[in-house]
């Protein structure tokens, strides 16, 4: 969807490793402390090279979402 996903929180190790994707492939940040949010949200809306970054490896990783493929695939079946 191209949003750029802000982290605080995951259920540990269920969502860990998505958690890990997003942020070592910079496509995604996590700030656990809740009292730098608004900080951060600040600047993800005024700094719009900090935005574009993030943004362009989004669009750079081809990562599709595979709803209507599974829906496909499970129709199929029957």
């Amino acid at each position: 969807m191209g949003k750029v996903p802000v982290i605080n929180n995951y259920i540990w190790e269920q969502e860990k490793g998505n958690m890990e994707f997003v942020c070592q492939s910079k496509m995604g940040i996590l700030e656990k402390n809740t009292r730098f949010l608004p900080d951060l949200l600040h600047r993800l809306l005024t700094d719009n090279e900090f935005y574009n970054s993030i943004r362009n490896n989004i669009k750079n990783s081809a990562i599709s979402n595979g709803v209507g493929q599974v829906s496909d695939y499970i129709l199929k079946l029957q």
